[in-house]
């Protein structure tokens, strides 16, 4: 039996899919029935909660592996890192005292990049990036190192930035890839980034736990790409005229500018990201590439008729002729994108007029990959926060 934590999320849903779809029996952490409707018939379903300890030990009993990606944006730095550094503790405790042979652990390429760009699975504990999610997750990983040392058998998967098909619906980064083909984000930092299908982080999770080492990392990347090339490329794969337009790396992108921008001016102000994931190549990750992946994406999303971008009627102005001012409509586009991004609508709903609110939502963001993981069972974390 393999359980797994944050199973009713948008990468946790794909790892609970392919393990059912390759015959092992999975039990899956819950806090709600209604959530759970995402997982396949199969999946033994289990209360648990990762501020109670217990309950994880319950949960764990007779597993002989345990996949941890529930993990919490939320609306306090305190309450993110109660959740995923003092969460991630009690599931690592709970692993010890049932017996579970392995952990398999999701951080985020966040927790490990270095200023210079490079995301390496040798790299120190510690991250370039100051935002309370990336900054927990490297904390975190620090825990998992502690425990191996203390006995436990446990290794780490740090995903780049995650998108395409999963049971979840259209979560992480195909919310921006909407966004962009729908002509609500215009101006994009061109940053090179990396980025991989959620199928395929689910493969790199199997992959770590039946040949991966304790103690080791294992960065799952399918290919590096700029932000202008990904956006463009999506656009053209699903019919959209839109087009954004790709500013130099180190731009400061204006005040008003969307958070889903800003996401790449943060990848903008570091070098360009470079991987180094030759222990996850050695277990046979073998990933597909950013072209494939996005006509993958586009066909997918094009079957979900709440996803699938429209091109604005004839009789519309261009986005760049709307005014700048939050009406109803953008109000609507904010609450749907947090909603995507399992984002605080607060923080995308900042008042006009408040720059340094929108700064506080950069600030407040995560890196990648993590988005959209797992549910976050930690009471009080933050409605909207958490991420499912």
């Amino acid at each position: 039996m393999l359980l797994v934590t944050g199973a009713t999320g948008y990468l946790g849903s794909a790892l609970a899919a392919l393990l059912t779809d390759t015959g092992r029996p999975v039990r899956a952490t819950i806090r709600s029935e209604a959530r759970a409707s995402v997982l396949p018939r199969r999946v033994e379903r289990v209360f648990a909660d990762l501020g109670d300890e217990e309950s994880l030990v319950a949960a764990m009993r007779g597993c002989e592996g345990v996949f941890h990606l529930a993990a919490s944006l939320g609306p306090l730095p305190e309450d993110t890192r109660r959740s995923n550094v003092d969460g991630t503790a009690r599931v690592l405790a709970a692993a010890a005292r049932a017996g579970v042979r392995r952990v398999v652990f999701t951080s985020s390429s966040a927790a490990i990049v270095a200023a210079s760009g490079l995301v390496s699975e040798q790299a120190p504990n510690g991250t370039a990036l100051v935002d309370p999610y990336s900054t927990s997750k490297a904390e975190a990983e620090g825990l998992v190192f502690a425990a191996v040392a203390d006995g436990l058998d446990a290794c780490i998967v740090n995903p780049v930035n995650v998108y395409g098909p999963s049971p979840y619906g259209p979560g992480s980064y195909n919310g921006l890839f909407l966004a962009a083909a729908r002509g609500e984000v215009t101006e994009i930092v061109d940053a090179p980034v990396g980025w991989v299908l959620a199928e395929d982080v689910a493969r790199g999770h199997l992959l770590a736990f039946e040949k991966g080492q304790a103690g080791r990392r294992y960065v799952l990347c399918g290919e590096v790409a700029t932000f202008g090339h990904v956006l463009g490329r999506f656009a053209e794969l699903t019919g959209s005229t839109h087009r954004v337009t790709a500013l130099p790396p180190g731009t400061t992108l204006p005040d008003d500018a969307t958070l889903f921008a800003r996401r790449s001016e943060v990848y903008g102000k570091l070098g360009p990201v470079h991987i180094d994931d030759a222990q996850a190549k050695a277990l046979g990750f073998a990933p597909r590439g950013v072209d494939e992946g996005l006509s993958l994406t586009a066909a997918w999303l094009g079957e979900q008729p709440e996803a699938q971008p429209q091109p604005p009627p004839a009789s519309e102005p261009p986005p760049r002729s709307m005014p700048k001012r939050r009406d109803d409509s953008e109000k609507a586009i904010g609450l749907e994108m947090a909603r995507l991004f399992g984002l605080n609508p607060k923080l995308m709903m900042a008042p006009k007029g408040k720059p340094e609110d929108s700064k506080k939502a950069l600030d407040q963001e995560p890196d990648s990959a993590a988005l959209d993981v797992g549910e976050a069972e930690f009471p009080g974390g933050g409605e909207g926060l958490t991420e499912e």
